[in-house]
Order: C-alpha cells, then structure tokens, then sequence
C-alpha cells in the first residue's frame, strides 16, 4: 500500500447549510445564565466554542478580526480565548494569505438581544425547525405520530 496523500480536515463543526453552521451544542444557554456558574463547566463550554470556531476558520482558510461585546463576560471570554489561539498559540496555522478584507467573527451575547424572540422566519426549514425539529439536517418524525417506517426520519436542505 502507498500513501499519495494525507489530508486533514477539520470537522468540529456541523455545515446547516451555506450560510450556518451549528456546534452541535444542546443547552448551551444554561452557561449563559448569570446565577448558574459552575466554573469549570464553562470553561469547557467556552474551550469547546474556541475549538469550533477555530475549525471554522481553518476550513475556510481564514484569520478573522475579533470583535466582542464589551458588556458580555462570556462573549469576552470567547473572543479573548479565540484570539489567543489564533494569534498567539497557533498563529502557524493561521497563517493564510492576506486577503483585501479580513473576515470579521462577531461575538455577542444573545441576551442583549430583544429582536429575535419577536421574529417569525416565513420558510419550510424554519415552520419545520419550530414545529417538529431538525437536528444534523435530520427531522425525526417519530415523536409527533405514527408514520412507516421508512418515513420516521427525513433529511432537509436548502440547496436542494
């Protein structure tokens, strides 16, 4: 056997579609919480955001400008820790061509938001992410009725 190639890929992220992207993260608002602090859970919570958008970035082969909300400890944390591994720590991976315009990650804390709860999204994917569930570009079906068997579980996309 020999080897042409070896490739690495960096996969710690789940492509929605796109234009989104989602870490596969259940619950994660609970660390959003101020009366819940629990140390060392939110410093995996936050290494595991700094490993995926890391992944993001190297999949895209981009160095990002990291902005954050400056009244948001958490969104603090994410940006500094993601700057430091982009910047400082592994900074030889980061190292992509200059582009004219760098990318700009935008981290901000989604309880300053008061905007989005108000907001209906009008598409097939969002009534059915809302009303039944899409989880890895699956709709599990099972849960709301009875269907056959090869229809408890769909796959949805945008592109197609």
């Amino acid at each position: 056997v020999v080897v042409l190639i070896i490739q690495e890929f960096y996969a710690d992220y789940v492509a929605i579609d796109p234009y989104h992207f989602t870490f596969h993260m259940p619950s994660n608002y609970i660390y959003m919480l101020p009366a819940v602090v629990d140390p060392s859970a939110l410093q995996r919570f936050s290494d595991r955001v700094v490993e995926g958008l890391a992944a993001v970035f190297l999949t895209l082969k981009r160095r990002p400008v990291i902005r954050y909300q400056r009244t948001s400890d958490i969104a603090k944390r994410i940006a500094q820790e993601a700057a430091k591994l982009m910047y400082q720590e592994e900074s030889g991976l980061f190292d992509f061509r200059r582009m004219e315009v760098s990318p700009l990650l935008l981290v901000i804390d989604r309880r300053d938001d008061p905007v989005t709860p108000l907001l209906n999204q009008w598409t097939y994917q969002a009534m059915v992410h809302e009303l039944i569930g899409i989880q890895d570009n699956k709709v599990d079906v099972k849960s709301i009725g009875k269907f056959p068997k090869d229809q408890e579980v769909g796959y949805i996309s945008c592109t197609g």
